[in-house]
């Protein structure tokens, strides 16, 4: 790994380099602690050249623009919400639609019936539904030459 050297990092500090330049020595700050020893000790040492932030305005600049996204995402989640509600209703009476279709035509009805049957075909015979059909797939295999799966 090649570290970068220390008049680097002060130019890096103070905001000298390229944009590439400086994300590939963000990249490597993540990367290696020597580097970001280095890097923190040149911070400590450049402390009197770097800007000082104690002023209300900055902070009173960057509290106005989190309000005025905050705002901004509210406004779109609430342009969302009528929309996202019609779908979900249209969806509901698709769905309750399709049911009293169903209902109707003896659908469930027949479901029930050819179930139900199954399960007393089932019970007659006394072998279980899970038995039967481990019993038809080994027969149908047998009769198909048993071929290997790979």
């Amino acid at each position: 790994m090649t570290h970068f050297s220390k008049e680097v990092w002060c130019n890096y500090i103070l905001d000298l380099l390229s944009n590439s330049e400086r994300e590939s020595m963000e990249q490597h700050l993540y990367e290696c602690d020597h580097c970001l020893a280095l890097y923190m000790e040149i911070i400590d040492e450049q402390n009197e050249n770097l800007p000082m932030i104690n002023d209300s305005s900055f902070t009173n600049e960057v509290m106005e623009q989190i309000n005025f996204e905050a705002l901004e995402s509210e406004e779109k989640m609430s342009k969302k919400q009528p929309r996202q509600i019609k779908s979900t209703l249209i969806h509901y009476i698709i769905a309750t639609a399709a049911t009293l279709i169903f209902m109707a035509s003896g659908l469930f009805h027949y479901i029930f019936t050819v179930t139900s049957s199954f399960e007393q075909s089932s019970k007659q015979s006394g072998v279980s539904i899970s038995k039967q059909i481990l019993n038809k797939t080994i027969h149908t295999s047998k009769t198909n030459g048993g071929s290997k799966h790979e």
